[in-house]
C-alpha cells in the first residue's frame, strides 16, 4: 500500500484542456474518476505534462496535482521532468501508474516501471484512428512493459489487439461513467431567448461535438437537415461545440439556404442545459470509442440518433434505445431523425428507456465500484 495506508495511484495525461480552454470526454472521465474514489482507500494524484490545463476545470480538482511543463519528450525539459518523475513515484510509494493518450503513456509507462511502480495501466478511449506507422512502433514497445491496457468499450478493444498486436487476455473493458444526478438537477437552457430563429412551436434537434475534429462529421448532420426540413419544416438543427472546422459548416449552411434553420452555438462551458432542451440528440462521427454525449442525452431523456460505429452500439442496444445508422449517409440519418420528429409517443418513449439504462447501468456510483474492484484486483494478482 501507499502512504497512510491508502492505494497511491497516479494519473498521467497530456492536459486537461487545450490551448482554447476545451475539455474533452476522456479529461472529464479522469477528473470524476480522482474526485469520485473512496478518500478512505485511496490517495489519487493527477499530473499533466502541460500547462494549458490550468482552468477552472483544473482549479476546481481538489486532489494533489501537479504539472511538469513538458512539451517535448525529447527536450532537455523532457528529460528533466521525467527523473523529478522517477524520484516522486518512488518516494511517495505510488502502487498503480494509470496513463492516458501517446505521450503521456510513452513518458509515464516508462518512468513507473523505472521507479519500481507495482502495477501500471494504459488506457486507450478511441478506435485509433489518429495513428501513424511511427506511433504504432512506439506503443507496441511501451506495451511490453506495461501490465494492463485499459479501455472503454469492446470496440476499442478489438481496435488494441488489432492494431497495437496485444494479447486480447491483456486488455480489459470498463464503460464510461456519468452523473446521472446531475443531468437531473440541471435546468434546460431558454433556447427560445438566446436563439431566436428558434420559434414556439419548433423542434430541436441538437449535437455536441468539437469542432477541431473533423471525424465528427458535423457536415452529415447539416447536409441532413436540408432533407428533414422537407418534411418537418419546423425542424432547427443546433450544434454545441466550437473549433477551427465552423468556418467552412457555415459556408455549407448558406450553400444549402439553411441560415437560421441551423445554428452553430459554439463553446459552452456546460453543454448540458442545452442538452436537456433538445427533442433529438444526434451523434455523426465516423469514428467513436465510446461516446459520453449519447450518455449525455440519454440521461436527459433524449432521443439518440448516431452512426453505427465504434462503441456507441454498446449503449444504443436496440431501437427500443434510439436509432443506429451508418456513417456518412445523410439520407438515413434524415429519415431516422424525421421518423423520431412525427411520432410524439415514440419519442418519449425511446428517452424513458435510456434514461432507465443510464441510471441501471453507467451512473458514476456504479463506475466507481467497477474501477474500485479493478484497482484491487490489480494488486492482488501475483
Amino acid at each position: 500500500m501507499g502512504l497512510q495506508g491508502r492505494t497511491g495511484i497516479v494519473y498521467l495525461i497530456d492536459f486537461l484542456a487545450n490551448r482554447e480552454g476545451v475539455t474533452g470526454g476522456t479529461e472529464r472521465q479522469l477528473v470524476e474518476l480522482a474526485k469520485r474514489l473512496d478518500p478512505e482507500r485511496f490517495r489519487p494524484v493527477v499530473f499533466c505534462l502541460q500547462e494549458f490545463c490550468r482552468t477552472p476545470f483544473w482549479e476546481g480538482l481538489s486532489c494533489e496535482k501537479h504539472v511538469l511543463d513538458v512539451y517535448s519528450l525529447g527536450s532537455r525539459r523532457g528529460a528533466e521532468a521525467f527523473l523529478w518523475f522517477v524520484r516522486y513515484l518512488r518516494q511517495n510509494r505510488v502502487d498503480i501508474v494509470q496513463t492516458y493518450f501517446h505521450d503521456s503513456t510513452l513518458f509515464g509507462i516508462a518512468a513507473a516501471r523505472l521507479a519500481g511502480v507495482k502495477r501500471t495501466v494504459s488506457c486507450r478511449r478511441d478506435l485509433g484512428f489518429w495513428h501513424e506507422g511511427g506511433t504504432k512502433t512506439r506503443l507496441s514497445l511501451v506495451n511490453r512493459i506495461t501490465h494492463r491496457i485499459l479501455v472503454n468499450s469492446r470496440a476499442v478493444k478489438d481496435a488494441v489487439v488489432k492494431l497495437e498486436g496485444v494479447a486480447p487476455d491483456k486488455v480489459d473493458v470498463i464503460l464510461n461513467g456519468i452523473d446521472a444526478d446531475a443531468v437531473e438537477l440541471t435546468a434546460p437552457a431558454p433556447l427560445r431567448r438566446e436563439f431566436p430563429a428558434i420559434g414556439p412551436g419548433d423542434r430541436v434537434v441538437g449535437m455536441v461535438a468539437n469542432l477541431n475534429r473533423g471525424v465528427k462529421r458535423v457536415d452529415v448532420l447539416v447536409r441532413a437537415a436540408f432533407e428533414v426540413r422537407k418534411r418537418v419544416p419546423g425542424a432547427r438543427f443546433l450544434v454545441v461545440g466550437g473549433g477551427r472546422l465552423e468556418g467552412g459548416l457555415r459556408r455549407l449552411i448558406r450553400e444549402l439556404g439553411l441560415e437560421g434553420a441551423v445554428i452553430l452555438a459554439g463553446a459552452r462551458d456546460s453543454a448540458l442545459a442545452y442538452v436537456k432542451a433538445f427533442d433529438v440528440g444526434v451523434l455523426t462521427s465516423d469514428s467513436e470509442g465510446f461516446p459520453n454525449a449519447i450518455l449525455e442525452y440519454m440521461a436527459a431523456g433524449v432521443p439518440v440518433v448516431a452512426t453505427d460505429v465504434g462503441g456507441n452500439r454498446e449503449v444504443v442496444r436496440d431501437r427500443s434505445l434510439g436509432v443506429l445508422v451508418p456513417p456518412g449517409d445523410h439520407a438515413a440519418l434524415a429519415r431516422a431523425i424525421v421518423g423520431l420528429l412525427e411520432d410524439d409517443a415514440r419519442r418519449a418513449e425511446t428517452g424513458s428507456r435510456g434514461r432507465g439504462l443510464i441510471r441501471s447501468t453507467f451512473a458514476w456510483d456504479r463506475k466507481i465500484g467497477e474501477m474500485s474492484r479493478y484497482y484491487e484486483g490489480l494488486l492482488s494478482r501475483p
